[in-house]
């Protein structure tokens, strides 16, 4: 057995058995709604080059997305440092917003972030509040695909900051059946189509991270791709169906491939054969 996941699973256990211990009493509950409260509140602090971003770090999780902003993706940090001042943004996946508030705060880009996660959006809401960037960020909490329809949003974890789900569809990011725990029905909506239904500016750069129907959204936004300067998308090359249509969708709107990345850190937190990469596409 892996030490890790031991471990885990037994803080899982101890923390579920004093929740239950808690719920018994007036006492307990005041005493476990107070300990919630802090845990809404505990923010992580960093640095960079001058600038401040806070992040809440109310479970572990949420620390490590905070603490690995600048280690986690330095390609994806690059890219967005290479936006002119006041560049707009899309961030399709936004999970709690790392990316979308450095993007806000290093160089004053107009972000829409897209996170459908009723789990995360509390916390995307709480971070873009904490930075005092609500003027430059919008929250779309809705999902995008290739059609505009009512279909089931799929996570395979209902913890906050968690990622691998995806909607409409019942795989991975690896193409294999996605370990569902958690679902909801909700309306999702192309690129397209939210850019005129809710009139949002045109993205000069788009950065999508979905966990396997990236080829569905680009599939919805051909319009919107006509217009965007870059595009940075992680993509699997195991999934080859999925790599395959997403380079036809990409180099059909006149784009070419940049360059193809994967960072120090995600190397070590994966094994050798680890097959996905950020993939950076520019027009012309």
């Amino acid at each position: 057995m892996r030490i890790q996941p031991f471990i885990k699973k037994l803080v899982q256990t101890v923390l579920a058995g004093l929740v239950s211990l808690l719920d018994k009493s007036k006492v307990g509950r005041f005493l476990f709604r107070k300990i919630l409260e802090r845990a809404l509140h505990e923010t992580e602090v960093m640095y960079r080059d001058g600038m401040t971003f806070r992040f809440v770090v109310a479970n572990p999780l949420l620390g490590l997305r905070a603490r690995t902003l600048f280690t986690k993706e330095p390609e994806t940090l690059e890219w967005i440092d290479s936006m002119q001042p006041g560049a707009v943004l899309w961030d399709v996946g936004a999970n709690v917003g790392t990316y979308t508030v450095y993007a806000a705060i290093a160089r004053r880009a107009k972000v829409v972030a897209f996170e459908p996660s009723v789990f995360n959006l509390e916390f995307l809401a709480r971070n873009i509040n904490n930075n005092d960037i609500v003027d430059r960020v919008t929250i779309v909490p809705m999902p995008l695909s290739d059609y505009t329809k009512i279909s089931e949003m799929r996570l395979s974890s209902s913890e906050w900051g968690g990622a691998l789900s995806t909607f409409g569809e019942t795989y991975d990011g690896n193409g294999d059946p996605l370990d569902q725990t958690f679902g909801y029905q909700m309306p999702g909506l192309t690129m397209d189509d939210a850019k005129k239904l809710f009139s949002l500016a045109q993205p000069e750069f788009i950065k999508i991270d979905v966990d396997g129907i990236e080829a569905l959204i680009l599939a919805g936004g051909e319009k919107v791709l006509a217009s965007a300067r870059s595009v940075l998308i992680e993509i699997n090359d195991d999934f080859e169906s999925q790599a395959v249509n997403c380079e036809l969708i990409l180099k059909r709107q006149g784009f070419t491939l940049k360059e193809k990345r994967q960072s120090d850190f995600e190397k070590r937190e994966n094994d050798k054969h680890f097959t996905t990469f950020n993939q950076i596409w520019t027009h012309g």
